[in-house]
């Protein structure tokens, strides 16, 4: 059970954002722009599903497995750590970066993501959350890391003035006649 709450503490959001400012720094030592806008997307899919997560546990109220109270989801706006278990923000927060960083590294989607699901479903055996929870979270994370990046495509690009389409693709300009 430690060895679970471990690898399910990774997805708290102090830890996930470690792993954000690590990703931008290692791409800052390295010079390596690619790296470091990926730990931008990851940080800012982060915040999203942290948003996404804390308005839904603003108007949903839910008891932890291991409070043995009633697990019915219910609305209310409770503050209390034991009435806030839907969503799961591990969940969220974890995907929501494992989806990021798949995006810009594809050849590591894989590990990204069982990584991240690692942590989504180590909240259950650990009591704090039920599948629903998990289920929830995961949503609310993919929905955060597709938000952010289809924001990011519409957004332009540094040193570049060149127009684009509504995917981010550039769009050739004519030749000026005359």
């Amino acid at each position: 059970m430690r060895v679970i709450g471990a690898v399910s503490d990774i997805g708290d959001q102090p830890q996930m954002r470690l792993i954000c400012a690590a990703t931008m720094t290692a791409g800052a030592i390295r010079r390596d722009g690619r790296l470091f806008r990926t730990g931008v997307k990851m940080l800012a899919a982060h915040t999203m599903a942290t948003w996404g997560k804390s308005g839904v546990k603003a108007v949903i109220d839910r008891t932890r497995p291991d409070s043995g109270d009633d697990p019915a989801v219910r609305t209310g706006d409770s503050d209390d750590h034991e009435e806030t278990a839907f969503p799961s923000g591990h969940s969220a927060g974890a995907i929501a970066v494992a989806q990021a960083f798949a995006r810009s590294y594809p050849q590591h989607a894989m590990a990204a993501r069982t990584a991240a699901m690692a942590v989504a479903a180590a909240q259950v055996p650990r009591g704090t959350h039920y599948v629903g929870d998990v289920l929830a979270g995961t949503l609310i994370g993919v929905a955060a890391e597709h938000f952010n990046d289809a924001v990011r495509a519409h957004l332009p690009r540094e040193g570049s003035d060149t127009p684009r389409d509504n995917r981010g693709n550039r769009i050739a300009r004519l030749a000026p006649t005359g």
